[in-house]
């Protein structure tokens, strides 16, 4: 789905080491974080140690949401995604250009993961609103979301060019370039459901709207002029 002609090039068997190296560190301080997790879990109260049935905190996730929601609309998240990846070469509307792919550029997929999560947070806000009072429990988070989720897919989605390379088929870049973008739903979810417990200052929701806006400008304003400088190569 990226366009290959923007990664860097192969990396070296130095580097590849230093990556395995981080990896493996990753993975440590995810078993030392899970350990800790179920460890609280078994002594919660209501935890009942002969059948394993948790109680319902640990079955709900951020927010006091189903964990499922955010898989849920992750799924969602996705369809939209596929939709605005087709949807301007096949309708050829106008008005759809600003929030449709046009290419198969790494800015072009940006621009659509932005509007996607946006409008699966759209579908779900009716369901929020019956569970909530706040809308601004709500829509804070989900901006928020919204301008993460592009860049979660730019930075995991390079992670498989840098550690093994330029796809050599195109049937693993675009498994790989699905699950990458399921994830990035994924990451907004909980994301946002961890901001909907806090209590956000004013300066902090400032900054909230000021990228969101930022974001929306940027990928409409870039969809009809591209800015001058590449993201990978130095500019000539």
């Amino acid at each position: 789905m990226f366009d290959p002609g923007a990664w860097p090039g192969d990396v070296s068997p130095g580097s590849t080491g230093r990556v395995v190296g981080v990896e493996l560190s990753f993975l440590k301080e995810a078993e030392i974080l899970s350990t800790r997790f179920f460890r609280k879990i078994i002594n919660n109260k209501g935890y009942n140690k002969s059948t394993g049935v948790l109680p319902d905190t640990a079955k709900t996730g951020p927010g006091g949401g189903q964990y499922t929601s955010i898989l849920l609309k992750a799924l969602i998240y996705l369809v939209f995604f596929s939709i605005l990846h087709f949807a301007y070469d096949l309708a050829g509307w106008t008005f759809l250009k600003p929030f449709s792919g046009i290419d198969e550029s790494v800015f072009q997929h940006l621009k659509m993961a932005f509007w996607a999560y946006l409008l699966a947070s759209l579908v779900e806000y009716p369901f929020f609103k019956k569970k909530r009072k706040s809308y601004e429990s709500f829509w804070y988070p989900r901006f928020f979301a919204a301008t993460v989720v592009p860049w979660t897919i730019f930075l995991v989605y390079f992670l498989g060019p840098a550690v093994a390379g330029k796809f050599q088929a195109s049937y693993l870049e675009l498994t790989w370039a699905i699950l990458v973008s399921y994830f990035s739903g994924l990451a907004g979810g909980l994301i946002e459901g961890h901001l909907e417990q806090q209590r956000l200052t004013f300066c902090f929701k400032a900054v909230i709207i000021f990228l969101a806006l930022v974001s929306a400008i940027l990928y409409i304003t870039f969809t009809y002029s591209l800015p001058w400088l590449d993201m990978f190569r130095a500019p000539e």
